[in-house]
């Protein structure tokens, strides 16, 4: 976080160092893929995401529902396997 800032008061905050710190804290704290470039291209090859000019969503619902209910609290990721399952079986 020290970086970012010094970074910042700096005035080096173009978008590519502020990507690159970033993704930095996030690697470190691992919360994404040190090579995020090479993991979204595989998943995208793989036909778990799709590419919408620069961004890239989930093909499938329920893989985006379960990512997301990850960074949760646990009666959240509880609701949205509830969710999932129901939709399964309807």
């Amino acid at each position: 976080m020290r970086g970012l800032v010094v970074a910042l008061a700096g005035g080096l905050a173009s978008s590519s160092v502020v990507y690159l710190i970033t993704l930095t804290c996030l690697s470190v704290r691992r919360r994404t893929p040190i090579r995020l470039m090479a993991f979204l291209q595989d998943a995208h090859r793989l036909g778990l995401l799709r590419q919408t000019g620069a961004v890239y969503q989930f093909r499938h619902i329920d893989l985006q529902k379960r990512l997301a209910a990850l960074g949760t609290s646990p009666s959240t990721r509880h609701a949205v396997r509830e969710r999932s399952n129901r939709g399964r079986h309807a």
